[in-house]
C-alpha cells in the first residue's frame, strides 16, 4: 500500500486534480470573441462613445466596432434611459436611421451575433431572443453597407454578393434616397415614441400617403396631414433625389405608370455645398417630417435639415406654407397655436396666455352617464383631427354634444357651423387658431 506521506505521490495527486478542475473552470472568451459556432459576437459592454449625438434623441451610445468605409456608418447600442438599449444604425455625425428593436430594449450585456448558419440575432443578457433576420441556412456569406446608390442600407449577402436580407426592406422611421415603401410590405414609417407616449406614422395607402398620430387615449391612429392623393392605385413609393434641390417621392402605380411628388424645394445659400444623394427623410418623434442632406464643406461637414414639412424657426433657414401648429403635440397636452407658436390656453373664463407645462385640460370626474355634462366654448379653433378627417354629419350641434356626453372617453367635441360636421375628441392637445369664427370647440369640464 502506498503512503500518502510520500511527497512525490502528493505532487502527482495535486497535478491530477488541477488538470481535472481546469477542464471545468476555463475563463470565458473575451466579450467580442465569437464561439466556434458563431461568425462574430458583439457584446453591449464598455464605455460610451465620447462624441455627441446631434440627432439621437439625447442618447448615449456604444459603437460595436463595425464601422464601414470612411466612417460614415456604424452599428451601435444606444439608450435614452439607463440599461434600456436599442440596436441601431447610425450615420456620422450620429443620427439614428434604423433600429432592430425600437419597442423592445435590451440591457447591458446583450449580444449581437452572426451565427454560423447565417442568422443575425440580438439576444438579451438573459439569453432571450429579441430580434433576428430569419436567414438561417440561406447562404449568408457576410455583412456590409454600401456607399453608392444604396447608402444607408445594411445587407447580409450570399457568395455572389446578392442580398439575402437588407435593412432597406425593414424601415423604422427613416427612408434613404432610393429606398422604397411598397403596397405589400413595408408600407409605413413609425416614429420613436414621443415624450407624451404617442406614436406617429407615415402610411402608404392605395391612393394616398398620410401622416397619422396615435395617442395614448385614442383607439386608432388619426390623420393629421395628407402629403398627396391620387386617383390611381399605388404600388411603390420611392424616396429620390430628383435633382440637387428637389427631394421627392417617386410614385409607381399598379398600371405601370409613375408620377413624382416633390416634398419641397431646398434653397440653401450659394456658399453651401450639399451632397443630395446622401440624403434621407425621417419621421421625427414629434410628428415632423424632415429631409436631411449632407453638407460636404470640411469645416461644417455633417447632416443638416434641408426641408421641414412643419417648420420651426430654429430648425431651418427656409420658409414653407405649413407651420408646426399642424403637429398634434406642439402645445403639449393643451393649447391654442398660431403661426408656429403656442399663444393661448383655453379656460372656462376665456383665453389666457399659454405657458409651457402650465396649460392642462380640465380634470373630468368619474364617468356617470346619468349626470348633466358641462362644457365651455372656444371660438375659431380647429382640432388636429378635423383638418383631414370628414367627421360625422351633417347633424345638429345638440346631437354632436350628446355623442360626447355619452362617451366616457370623450374630452371635447368640435363643430363646423357652416356644414354641421361633428368631431369627437379623445384627447385635446394642440388647437389651431382658425380665421373662421363658425368653427367651435367645446371642452368637457365635468360629468
Amino acid at each position: 500500500m502506498y503512503s500518502f506521506n510520500n511527497p512525490l505521490i502528493i505532487l502527482i495527486i495535486l497535478c491530477f486534480h488541477a488538470l481535472i478542475f481546469s477542464s471545468f473552470a476555463q475563463p470565458p472568451p473575451p466579450p467580442n470573441e465569437p464561439s466556434m459556432d458563431n461568425r462574430f459576437e458583439f457584446t453591449n459592454v464598455g464605455s460610451f462613445n465620447q462624441y455627441a449625438v446631434r440627432g439621437g434623441y439625447g442618447s448615449t451610445y456604444r459603437e460595436l466596432g463595425m464601422i464601414w468605409p470612411d466612417f460614415v456608418m456604424s452599428i451601435c447600442f444606444y439608450n435614452t434611459t439607463p440599461n434600456a438599449y436599442t440596436l441601431a444604425l447610425g450615420v456620422t455625425p450620429q443620427y439614428w436611421v434604423w433600429a432592430a428593436n425600437p419597442t423592445d430594449p435590451v440591457q447591458d450585456g446583450a449580444k449581437l451575433i452572426l451565427r454560423g448558419d447565417g442568422n443575425l440575432v440580438l439576444v438579451d443578457v438573459d439569453d432571450r431572443l429579441v430580434w433576428q433576420t430569419n436567414t438561417s441556412n440561406s447562404g449568408v456569406a457576410g455583412i456590409l453597407t454600401p456607399i453608392n446608390d444604396q447608402y444607408g442600407n445594411m445587407i447580409l449577402y450570399d457568395g455572389n454578393k446578392n442580398p439575402v436580407w437588407q435593412s432597406f426592406d425593414h424601415p423604422t422611421d427613416t427612408l434613404f434616397a432610393n429606398q422604397f415603401l411598397r403596397a405589400t410590405s413595408p408600407k409605413r414609417l413609425v416614429s420613436r415614441a414621443s415624450s407624451l407616449g404617442g406614436f406617429y406614422s407615415l402610411v402608404m395607402m392605395p391612393n394616398r400617403v398620410s401622416l397619422y398620430y396615435k395617442s395614448a387615449n385614442s383607439s386608432k391612429p388619426i390623420v393629421y396631414y395628407t402629403l398627396f392623393k391620387t386617383n390611381k392605385t399605388l404600388a411603390t413609393l420611392q424616396f429620390i433625389a430628383y435633382n440637387q434641390f428637389k427631394p421627392s417621392f417617386n410614385q409607381q402605380f399598379t398600371d405601370g405608370t409613375q408620377d413624382r411628388y416633390e416634398i419641397g424645394d431646398l434653397s440653401p445659400p450659394p456658399d453651401y455645398n450639399f451632397h443630395i444623394l446622401s440624403s434621407f427623410v425621417r419621421l421625427e418623434n414629434d410628428g415632423n417630417l424632415i429631409v436631411y442632406i449632407f453638407q460636404t464643406d470640411d469645416e461644417d461637414q455633417g447632416w443638416y435639415p434641408g426641408y421641414t414639412v412643419f417648420p420651426q424657426k430654429d430648425i431651418s433657414f427656409w420658409t414653407q406654407q405649413l407651420d408646426s401648429c399642424m403637429l398634434p403635440e406642439k402645445c403639449g397636452n393643451f393649447g391654442v397655436c398660431e403661426n408656429g407658436s403656442c399663444v393661448a390656453c383655453p379656460t372656462p373664463k376665456g383665453l389666457v396666455p399659454w405657458l409651457e407645462g402650465k396649460c392642462e385640460p380640465p380634470k373630468v370626474g368619474a364617468c356617470s352617464l346619468g349626470k348633466l355634462v358641462k362644457y365651455y366654448k372656444v371660438v375659431g379653433v380647429e382640432h388636429y383631427s378635423s383638418k383631414y378627417n370628414k367627421g360625422e354629419g351633417a347633424m345638429p350641434i345638440s346631437l354632436c354634444q350628446s355623442k360626447c356626453s355619452l362617451d366616457c372617453k370623450c374630452v371635447g367635441y368640435f363643430y363646423h357651423l357652416e356644414n354641421s360636421r361633428c368631431w369627437i375628441a379623445h384627447d385635446l392637445m394642440t388647437l389651431t387658431k382658425s380665421n373662421n369664427a363658425k368653427h367651435f370647440g367645446f371642452i368637457k369640464t365635468s360629468f
